[in-house]
């Protein structure tokens, strides 16, 4: 078999990889745009969202806008702190899709006497020409969620890790 034959052979089999849904075809990726604390410009009213433990979890904060103040992945915790996460996921169907939403972070003690380490969340997604863009993030509320230690958020579809940012955060007396 000759260099040129070889060649047309090769060319073929990459056509019908790509065309059956081979590695490269329809390539889900993700990018982290920007990170740190920001400001909340414009939110929808909280959801309970589907989570991923089949338990009751505390509603979810749906924003829609947000300015970002400082970029860093150092956080102190204070009450009133956003922080978080914009991303571009693109290689996605044109069609609404399920994205599973990770926070995971140091244990905390809920009110209740539970122990919290972390959720899982469900949501579905209205992607444009296969491109999902959106923040993701976490805001101090109670006192009792101002941990130290590392938090990570992360976005997956169909169990394929696309996105992910860690967060060193410290109190304030820890800086």
């Amino acid at each position: 078999m000759n260099v040129f034959s070889s060649l047309i052979i090769g060319v073929l089999i990459s056509s019908l990889v790509g065309a059956f849904g081979g590695e490269d075809a329809n390539h889900v990726k993700g990018e982290v745009l920007e990170f740190g604390t920001y400001n909340v410009l414009a939110r929808k009213a909280d959801v309970q969202a589907p989570a991923g433990s089949g338990k009751q979890e505390s509603p979810v904060h749906i924003v829609t806008a947000v300015e970002f103040l400082e970029h860093t992945n150092c956080i102190v915790s204070r009450k009133g702190t956003s922080f978080g996460f914009r991303y571009k996921l693109t290689g996605l169907p044109d069609e609404p899709v399920v994205l599973d939403f990770e926070t995971i972070h140091p244990e905390f003690t809920l009110p209740n006497g539970s122990k919290d380490s972390g959720r899982v969340v469900h949501g579905e997604c209205e992607t444009k020409g296969g491109v999902w863009e959106s923040t993701m993030g976490y805001h101090f509320d109670e006192d009792f969620e101002m941990v130290e230690g590392d938090w990570v958020m992360s976005v997956y579809y169909n169990k394929t890790k696309l996105v992910s940012q860690i967060f060193h955060v410290r109190t304030a007396g820890n800086q």
